[in-house]
């Protein structure tokens, strides 16, 4: 991706989409036993309240997870999503024109510095008065990163 050129024909208004999401990593035996046979309920009572113990008592002890042995076994990927619009005749916004999709499993600083270097090569580099849109969901950790490397894009 780094070393391809940047397109020619590219559009007036640059749009980034990001968004990060975790992809399930647990192995075949993992999900063997999370899909066993359901225990039978072991509080004789019916009471909601006394659920929770009598689970924790019938059971037994947990064994104890060793060091990076997550619960949900997933890993964190970083989507990024850039193309531009380009204005038409009719007054509407045309596009998109030049769209890449990149993701990557890489750390989320990463994945935006890249994202403010192909703005930059698309002809969208820090400071310029051209239009930048920013898509983002409501995690903060992208809205800030983002906000450092874009400080004049408007987000949505």
């Amino acid at each position: 991706m780094d070393q391809s050129s940047p397109p020619s024909d590219d559009g007036d208004i640059f749009v980034i989409e990001v968004d990060g999401k975790a992809t399930p990593t647990a192995t075949e035996a993992e999900l063997n036993k999370r899909r066993g046979k359901r225990h039978k309920k072991p509080h004789a009572c019916g009471w909601a309240r006394h659920r929770g113990q009598a689970k924790r008592t019938c059971r037994g002890k947990k064994k104890r997870r060793k060091p990076g042995d997550k619960s949900k076994n997933g890993r964190s990927i970083t989507l990024v999503v850039m193309y531009t619009l380009k204005p038409g005749d009719d007054g509407r916004l045309h596009g998109p024109i030049n769209k890449r999709v990149w993701g990557s499993y890489a750390p989320r600083k990463v994945m935006l510095a890249w994202a403010r270097e192909q703005a930059t090569q698309r002809g969208f580099p820090p400071g310029t008065e051209k239009r930048i849109h920013i898509v983002v969901d409501g995690e903060t950790c992208l809205y800030d990163g983002l906000s450092t490397f874009f400080p004049q894009a408007t987000f949505a």
